[in-house]
């Protein structure tokens, strides 16, 4: 994690990875997280940041880290590096943790990789020519926390095949797809099939919501997020009312960003949108001809 680190990136990776033990609710395991990031802060490893929804670590702190995962952990990391060559197998086998940040790919990427302990597999990029190969991720068997940023995913690797397997992940608790922009469908009754997730998070999307009535549609309808029990937090973004549901589901929401429209013709100076992952309640509403 960089620098300035989210809280909310930090809760995901501490969920997937299983750190917090007897934590069952993603509330549950933010107060635990947030309750050592203070721990921490007070024993000087970290420090607050420039809001209140990220923590900062020294770079001295976060070198030290750095080398004793790299060591003891068998993690795999290389930044703003040009990478001509793969590990050899042995190393591949051993490391649980790889992560490539802004980094030049000499070479095409392996068909697949064989890291049967990587939990987890990260890429930032900023390359839209660098594609994964279609079984890349075949036989990472352990991986729980994949993070992929800039990457050119058209079509997704079938070795992660989405979306419709979402169907099979029914202890989700947290689906974030925010800032992806050119997706358009995704299947109907497959959001309502995540039955534990709690928090969902899908601001600046493309999707074609089904209106109610419509018949023919095959997309998912809005109606199917009062069949998630679970859920307490959402960031949604729809094109107009049309889409929203009969039976709005506010009641059981703790935590809420809806745009109704577009809110484009407004300046930051006349208005603020709340933080992705800040915690707030907040609906906004752009009518037609308004």
């Amino acid at each position: 994690m960089g620098q300035d680190a989210l809280i909310a990136d930090l809760v995901k990776r501490c969920i997937g990875l299983g750190f917090l033990q007897d934590i069952y609710t993603v509330k549950e395991a933010r107060d635990r997280v947030q309750s050592l990031l203070v721990k921490l802060k007070q024993t000087g490893l970290l420090s607050d940041s420039y809001s209140n929804d990220h923590f900062s670590m020294q770079n001295i702190v976060r070198n030290a880290a750095l080398s004793i995962a790299s060591e003891d952990n068998h993690v795999f990391r290389l930044t703003k590096g040009k990478l001509d060559e793969w590990p050899n197998e042995e190393k591949l086998e051993n490391y649980t943790d790889m992560f490539l940040q802004y980094c030049d790919f000499i070479e095409e990427f392996p068909r697949s990789i064989r890291c049967p302990r990587v939990r987890v597999f990260q890429i930032d990029n900023n390359d839209p020519h660098l594609k994964l190969p279609d079984s890349f991720f075949q036989e990472m068997k352990e991986l729980r926390v994949l993070i992929l940023t800039g990457i050119h995913l058209s079509p997704l690797p079938s070795s992660i095949g989405l979306p419709v397997e979402l169907k099979n992940l029914s202890k989700l608790q947290i689906f974030d797809i925010s800032n992806c922009s050119k997706l358009v469908h995704i299947s109907s009754n497959l959001i309502s099939s995540l039955t534990r997730l709690e928090e969902l998070y899908m601001r600046n999307t493309s999707i074609q919501w089904k209106v109610n009535n419509e018949q023919e549609n095959q997309n998912a309808s809005l109606s199917e997020l009062g069949n998630l029990n679970e859920l307490t937090n959402l960031d949604l973004q729809i094109p107009n009312a049309a889409h929203l549901p009969k039976n709005l589901f506010f009641d059981r929401l703790q935590n809420y960003e809806i745009i109704v429209g577009s809110l484009d013709r407004y300046s930051k100076q006349e208005f603020k949108m709340p933080e992705n992952h800040e915690l707030v309640r907040f609906l906004a509403i752009q009518q037609k001809n308004v």
